[in-house]
């Protein structure tokens, strides 16, 4: 029951930690920029950099013959 559970008061709430997409993007420099294989980490590292305020720029990038093999992000600002 609930009413067993009791109150602390004055706990300090810990700090988030960064994900491994927070670090990789707190690395990159304007003008950097990283190939990932997968929409999932295209979304996720675009995220990330949004996040720390950064300008990102994404585009999908082609095999020789014409099959989208990633997508490279670039930090633009």
């Amino acid at each position: 029951m609930i009413k067993n559970f009791p109150i602390e008061k004055n706990v300090p709430v810990p700090m988030r930690g960064r994900g491994e997409y927070q670090e990789c993007a707190m690395r990159m420099e304007k003008g950097d920029s990283i190939l990932v294989e997968t929409n999932s980490q295209r979304t996720s590292l675009r995220s990330a950099m949004k996040s720390l305020g950064y300008r990102v720029t994404t585009r999908t990038v082609y095999s020789e013959k014409g099959k989208p093999i990633g997508a490279r992000i670039w930090r633009t600002k």
